[in-house]
């Protein structure tokens, strides 16, 4: 797995399309998944059972079954597991948090109070897995909300 974050040096000259790999772009934040553990300077695991709004039937954990770092890829799995955990994640929670229980166990990562770029190219390879009900996603969300 890999992401990487890039700036254009000069806008004029890359307006319209993305450039070939490395003509008007700086490198800016990447991250190749190297060591065993998830660097944690980098992204924060979301812990919740709210399904994300639209239903999902998973909690999101913070526990190694679900993310993985090895051998330079990040693994995000899900399990067929019952789990009970916090109903809404930080920035939504309400006081007092309720606790949800759901079937499946899933892992997400996020740059969520730790990075932000306003302009840039972002880049991610990944094997995504088959099969009905399963919906892999990589987001850009706005620093603060949704887009709306």
């Amino acid at each position: 797995a890999r992401v990487d974050v890039e700036r254009v040096i000069d806008p004029e000259q890359t307006k319209f399309f993305a450039p070939l790999e490395g003509a008007g772009w700086e490198l800016v934040w990447a991250d190749e998944f190297e060591g065993d553990a998830l660097d944690r300077s980098k992204w924060t695991p979301e812990e919740s059972c709210w399904g994300g709004g639209n239903q999902e039937r998973q909690c999101y954990t913070d526990r190694a079954e679900n993310i993985a770092v090895e051998e330079g890829s990040l693994f995000l799995r899900a399990r067929k597991e019952e789990f009970s955990g916090p109903a809404r994640p930080p920035e939504i929670a309400e006081t007092p948090n309720p606790v949800l229980t759901q079937g499946y166990t899933s892992g997400k990562v996020r740059t969520r109070g730790l990075h932000a770029w306003k302009y840039g190219r972002i880049e991610m390879r990944a094997k995504v897995p088959g099969g009905q009900g399963v919906w892999p996603a990589f987001w850009l969300l706005g620093k603060d909300q949704w887009p709306g």
